[in-house]
This record gives C-alpha cells, sequence and structure tokens, in this order.
C-alpha cells in the first residue's frame, strides 16, 4: 500500500505545479514594457488576454477538481474563477506600476470572462468523462 502522504504530495504537486508555472509565467511576461508593435486587428491584445486567462482558469479548474475533498461541485470551480480573478487583479496592479505597460478594467474584465469560460469548459469534459465512463 502507497505511504499516503507521499501520494498526497504528488497528487499536489501534478495537480497545482502547473498552476504555480503558470503564474510565474505570466508575472514574467507583465515585467517587460509592451512592444510598440502596431496591431494586426482591432482588440487584438483582449484576444491574447483571453488566451492568458482562458489557460489559467483551465488550470487552476483542474488543480481544483482534482484536489477537491469528494466529488467537484460548482463551487470547485467558482472557487478556480475567484482565484483566477485574484490574480488578474494582482497583475493589473502590477502592470499598472511597470513602466511601459498599462492597466484597465477592460483586461481585467476579459481575464475574468476567460475564467468563467475556461472553468465551465473543464466542468463540462469532466462531467462528460464520468457519464462516459460509467455509460
Amino acid at each position: 500500500m502507497p505511504d499516503r502522504p507521499r501520494t498526497t504530495r504528488r497528487l499536489f504537486a501534478v495537480a497545482w505545479g502547473p498552476v504555480l508555472a503558470y503564474v510565474v509565467v505570466i508575472a514574467l511576461l507583465s515585467s517587460y514594457p509592451q512592444p510598440q508593435a502596431a496591431s494586426l486587428f482591432t482588440y487584438e491584445d483582449k484576444i491574447l488576454h483571453l488566451g492568458e486567462y482562458g489557460i489559467l482558469g483551465a488550470l487552476l479548474a483542474r488543480a481544483m477538481a482534482r484536489t477537491a475533498p469528494g466529488e467537484a461541485t460548482l463551487a470547485t470551480y467558482a472557487g478556480a474563477v475567484a482565484w483566477g480573478t485574484l490574480i488578474g487583479v494582482a497583475d493589473e496592479i502590477y502592470q499598472a506600476s511597470t513602466p511601459g505597460r498599462s492597466s484597465s478594467l477592460a483586461d481585467l474584465a476579459t481575464d475574468v470572462g476567460a475564467l468563467c469560460l475556461a472553468a465551465l469548459l473543464v466542468r463540462f469534459l469532466r462531467v462528460r468523462r464520468v457519464r462516459v465512463a460509467s455509460a
């Protein structure tokens, strides 16, 4: 029988390691000034925010669902959105104090929208997988 604390630590590392690594990547990217290159299309930065925070939302939802006691509930996924929103707020505050970067509520709203979409997608896929496995 495997050692329970070791198994728990491994599950925690597998679930939360990617989240922590990705948050570090977000912080590093926010440390550099925005490039002055011309945009390819209108709202290009919103598409980038959707991708960036969509990935974060999926990682958070996955981690919270894997480490939740018992079955993951909607509250589990709402928690992922809440944690992602806190990270987004911290990122926008950090960008406001970084030379060459800007901060906006529109960016934060896009981040929260991406987090919600990603959490819903992860929930849908997990529920679907359980239904297929039990059929």
